[in-house]
């Protein structure tokens, strides 16, 4: 080990905005200073495929809530990402 510490991917995931047409701190990482990545497809399939398999698994937004101790409104988006209510809104707010 080198001793970096790095996010958790589901965490990323569960944080990242839902849809994304560039990305300039990839660029940075792996393209070098000031280089932006541009997506032709903004879908992010990794957090749609986060939300159905929770949607699957309780079934329910308030059996999530319940679980999770969250209070979302909905499984899909409820004001827009990162200050809507609804779980493809998240952020990272939520303790």
């Amino acid at each position: 080990m080198d001793g970096s510490i790095s996010p958790h991917l589901g965490w990323v995931v569960a944080v990242t905005k839902p849809t994304q047409t560039e990305n300039d701190a990839l660029g940075k990482a792996f393209r070098g200073k000031g280089t932006t990545v541009a997506y032709s497809d903004p879908t992010v399939y990794s957090k749609r495929a986060w939300r159905d398999f929770l949607k699957k698994e309780y079934v329910t937004i308030q059996a999530l809530n319940t679980a999770w101790g969250s209070a979302y409104t909905t499984f899909d988006s409820d004001g827009g990402w990162p200050r809507g209510k609804g779980l493809m809104d998240e952020g990272g707010r939520n303790p």
